[in-house]
């Protein structure tokens, strides 16, 4: 039996991700649009049908790909490391432990290259996004510290937000399409 504040909490998410979709709608039209562009889909349908019952064939020579590549390299050459700074002298040898820390959690969990494929969909569209969790596979007690890149058609932020790290955002909201109840329960034990 569902209870009535689980029933108004689900009605409130609801509600945000329905304003937080209708703000952002002209944004997805235009993303969407952007990837396809990118993979060298760059002809309306309805042109490419005019062009192909004039018997011309529809050339695309896709400029765009080769500096979207261009541009990834330059960012994964000149990826830059997370470095934990000390206060005073005294913590610097805090400092460079953590600072080690943090590279060994971003080697294990690939983060780097997660980090990559969030740079890429920044270029494309224009927002990327990635996601840190724990997976419990192989270590029950403690977990794995994981990173997955996000898709950002998925990711609907609160549209009152306005400050850059997204602090004052009273919500964000990630839709996972086609989930199953075994998935769902997974993650909402």
């Amino acid at each position: 039996m569902i209870s009535d504040d689980t029933k108004d909490k689900a009605a409130n998410i609801l509600s945000d991700l329905k304003r937080a979709k209708s703000v952002k709608r002209d944004w997805l039209d235009e993303a969407e649009e952007d990837f396809a562009f990118a993979v060298g889909k760059q002809w309306r349908d309805e042109d490419k049908l005019t062009l192909e019952r004039a018997g011309v064939p529809a050339l695309t020579i896709n400029k765009i790909q080769p500096n979207l590549f261009m541009i990834s390299g330059y960012q994964r050459q000149n990826r830059p490391d997370i470095v934990a700074y000390p206060e005073g002298d005294e913590d610097s040898l805090y400092a460079e432990v953590v600072t080690r820390l943090i590279h060994n959690a971003v080697k294990i969990s690939d983060a780097g290259y997660k980090q990559s494929e969030q740079f890429e969909d920044g270029v494309i569209c224009g927002e990327g996004w990635i996601e840190p969790y724990i997976d419990y596979s192989n270590d029950l007690v403690n977990g794995e510290l994981r990173v997955k890149k996000c898709n950002p058609l998925n990711i609907f932020v609160d549209p009152a937000s306005v400050e850059y790290d997204l602090s004052d955002a009273e919500y964000i909201i990630k839709v996972s399409p086609g989930l199953t109840k075994n998935q769902v329960l997974k993650l909402f034990p």
